[in-house]
C-alpha cells in the first residue's frame, strides 16, 4: 500500500494486490488477484477489476464500471459508469465508456498544469 491511500468499508482486495500512493478504492469495490493501481487512482464504488489488470497513474474507474482479466489501462483514462472494459485501453487520457467499452473522447491534458 502507498501512502495517502483510502480503503471504503466494504471494499475487498484479495491476494497480490498493489496500490499506488494516493488512491481511492469506495464502497463494495472488488480487486482482484495481481491487480495493480498506480498513483491517485479512484476506484468508484460497486466497480470489479478482475484479475491480473494493470491501471496506470491517475485513472479513474467510474460507478458500477467493471475491468476484465488481463486489461492494461493507460494513465490518465476515465472508465464511464457501468462501462465493462475488455480489450487495453492504451491511449493516455481517453474516456471510455459502453458494453463493450471504447474510446469516446481523449482529454486535452489541462490536469498536467496543475
Amino acid at each position: 500500500m502507498g501512502e495517502g491511500v483510502v480503503i471504503a468499508p466494504g471494499a475487498v482486495l484479495t491476494i497480490n494486490v498493489v496500490v499506488g500512493d494516493h488512491c481511492q478504492v469506495n464502497v463494495g469495490a472488488t480487486l482482484s488477484h495481481d491487480v495493480h493501481l498506480g498513483s491517485f487512482v479512484t476506484i468508484g464504488p460497486g466497480a470489479h477489476i478482475a484479475g491480473r489488470v494493470r491501471l496506470g497513474d491517475g485513472v479513474f474507474v467510474g460507478v458500477g464500471a467493471s475491468i476484465s482479466n488481463d486489461v492494461t489501462i493507460a494513465s490518465g483514462v476515465v472508465v464511464g459508469a457501468g462501462a465493462t472494459v475488455v480489450a487495453d485501453i492504451v491511449t493516455p487520457n481517453a474516456v471510455v465508456a459502453g458494453v463493450p467499452a471504447s474510446v469516446i473522447k481523449i482529454r486535452d491534458g489541462w490536469l498536467d498544469a496543475i
